[in-house]
């Protein structure tokens, strides 16, 4: 008999004996770790085979914050998969985003094709650049700067909420628990950069170890061109030090990409990021930030989902927009599926109307709609911090 339910604090030891099989790792059963957030489980017969994780969070779109999803710890016992188990698992949390009213949902995958199966698409790709410190040459040295010790959390809380609130996808935080305010015990620290009022306008986080030739920045934040200048003049306070900068995770929006002239002294890397899905398609159009000009098209999603699938009408102007369901049979301007849906809102690709015909699983009918629909939804920054 199957089962899907919530897994109990008492199941811990069942819970880390099966993400050791799944992950390959090592646990002390004499000491599991708690089961300290919402996790689903798939059980046959009573025996706990696969497990998802929900980590519930408010994600940025727009300007504003949405209840989002993210999916972690997705694992299934080896001798259990190919059962259906994560497919009843998905079904399941398709069934609380409707209640809890989700958005849309993220997560990192093992497998890109796998979990389109599902809806998801990859939303958020990473680019990664290092740097020599001689190449860096495009800012002045800055030392306009504090070390973060803790004393300045509200200060740093507000430039990360101001960032966020400006860039898709980003989730929110209502802690500091992702900065060291003591970095000689991680050897994690956390740069502030301080504008002419001596308030934070930027900050890097990075680390530089000693078996490294790198200075590894693995979280910058900027919020004017002024603020990325000083960041990335007090990144030049570490040459000498180490050969090259190495920026671990950037958005392929991210202003210090054009920001670096030296094209061939840099190495790039690439890395597909996390995947998203669509849950309430209504939701997301009702809240788009919509042109001034005035628009109208019919979008027809085909999805299972009851929540994401349907035939839209929008009509917009003025910033404004009213948003209709209409009858599904309904002929229109574009039609596509939850992936595709997926990587043309969540993205931030900004695709035009020629673009998007070329989408699997989209058809656009009528290029005037079509046009209308890629006007809403440009270009827009994003970016993923978390990881879960």
């Amino acid at each position: 008999m199957t089962e899907i339910r919530v897994i109990s604090p008492d199941e811990a030891l069942a819970l880390s004996r099966l993400r050791s099989a799944a992950f390959a790792f090592s646990t002390d059963p004499e000491h599991p770790s708690p089961v300290t957030r919402e996790c689903l489980g798939s059980y046959e017969d009573g025996r706990l085979c696969a497990a998802v994780t929900i980590c519930p969070y408010e994600g940025s779109w727009c300007g504003h914050f949405l209840p989002v999803l993210g999916v972690g710890g997705v694992s299934t016992l080896p001798l259990a998969r190919r059962s259906g188990h994560i497919r009843r698992l998905f079904g399941e949390l398709e069934r609380l985003g409707a209640e809890r009213g989700w958005a849309y949902g993220l997560l990192y995958p093992f497998s890109y094709s796998y979990y389109r199966q599902f809806g998801y698409e990859r939303v958020a790709p990473r680019v990664s650049l290092t740097v020599p410190f001689e190449k860096l040459d495009c800012v002045p040295r800055c030392a306009d700067a504090v070390l973060y010790d803790g004393s300045q959390e509200a200060a740093l809380l507000a430039l990360f909420e101001r960032y966020a609130a400006s860039h898709n996808l980003m989730i929110r935080r209502p802690d500091a628990k992702a900065f060291d305010p003591v970095p000689e015990r991680s050897l994690v620290y956390t740069y502030l950069h301080l504008d002419p009022d001596g308030a934070p306008d930027a900050y890097a986080t990075l680390s530089y170890g000693r078996d490294s030739d790198l200075v590894t920045v693995h979280e910058l934040v900027c919020t004017t061109p002024a603020s990325l200048s000083g960041i990335l003049g007090v990144l030049r306070l570490f040459e000498g030090q180490r050969r090259a900068v190495h920026f671990a995770s950037l958005p392929p929006t991210s202003p210090v990409i054009p920001f670096l002239g030296h094209y061939h002294h840099i190495e790039r890397g690439w890395g597909n990021g996390a995947m998203g899905r669509v849950l309430d398609t209504q939701t997301l159009l009702r809240e788009n930030a919509y042109p001034d000009a005035p628009g109208r098209f019919t979008l027809a999603v085909r999805d299972a989902l009851p929540s994401c699938a349907g035939v839209f009408e929008v009509e917009y102007g003025g910033g404004e927009a009213e948003v209709r369901r209409i009858a599904d049979d309904a002929c229109a301007d574009v039609e596509t599926d939850a992936p595709n849906l997926s990587r043309i809102l969540l993205s931030g690709q900004g695709y035009t109307a020629e673009e998007m015909a070329f989408l699997p699983g989209t058809t656009v009918r009528r290029a005037a709609g079509a046009e209308a629909f890629a006007r809403a939804f440009p270009r827009r920054c994003t970016d993923l911090l978390e990881h879960f």
